[in-house]
């Protein structure tokens, strides 16, 4: 007995999300999940090649903080940056100098502000 189930070629490397094509109307769609993401994440493109460099290209926006991560406040990534990243790589003298910068003119201007909402004029 023959099955009417058709299965399209799928490429599932652990972390990389996946890419497969829709039966309905043929689409190659590329997703991704991460336990950051608040959900999945989709691409869609006529090729499996353009799905899979679009999937990379999301994933690559997703993981530098750029795509659809949950709520993360400028202050907090800042605060994180500057005593878990900086803090080890200047001297006393260079820190104190950043951080009173970040403390007088970044702190209370941003406090609220997202880090997906920052965007360069």
């Amino acid at each position: 007995m023959k099955s009417n189930l058709q299965i399209n070629s799928c490429s599932y490397d652990y972390g990389e999300g996946s890419v497969y094509q829709r039966n309905s109307d043929k689409r190659w769609v590329g997703k991704y999940k991460d336990d950051r993401l608040d959900k999945p994440k989709y691409v869609y493109w006529k090729t499996r090649a353009e799905a899979k460099k679009k999937l990379k290209e999301l994933k690559i926006k997703c993981n530098s903080g750029f795509i659809g991560k949950k709520k993360i406040l400028l202050d907090d990534y800042l605060q994180d940056w500057l005593f878990n990243v900086k803090y080890y790589t200047l001297d006393s003298g260079s820190f104190n100098r950043v951080e009173s910068t970040y403390l007088a003119r970044i702190k209370g201007k941003f406090e609220n502000t997202a880090l997906n909402e920052v965007t360069s004029r």
